[in-house]
């Protein structure tokens, strides 16, 4: 079973992030790619961020996230949610 996607303000918004970033790279000259939704291993699991920022010589056969958003809203695609009793 899959869940729905994200709402089109969302995406948009994403979107649009993602090409604002893009943009601050090149003049920048930094040497990163921007990823729409891929997979990325964490230590709790799979999670699919909105964007990923990687550097441009990494082997993207092993890519791994070394950080993560820490907001409660956080959850990995192998992480059921939180209880709500507080167990």
């Amino acid at each position: 079973m899959m869940s729905p996607g994200p709402g089109l303000a969302h995406r948009w918004a994403s979107h649009r992030l993602h090409v604002l970033l893009e943009q601050a790279a090149e003049v920048a000259k930094a040497p990163v790619l921007v990823f729409d939704a891929i997979n990325v291993l964490v230590p709790e699991g799979l999670m699919i961020p909105d964007l990923t920022v990687v550097d441009e010589g990494v082997d993207l056969s092993g890519v791994s996230v070394q950080a993560r958003d820490s907001s409660p809203s956080f959850r990995s695609a192998a992480s059921p949610p939180a209880s709500r009793t507080g167990r």
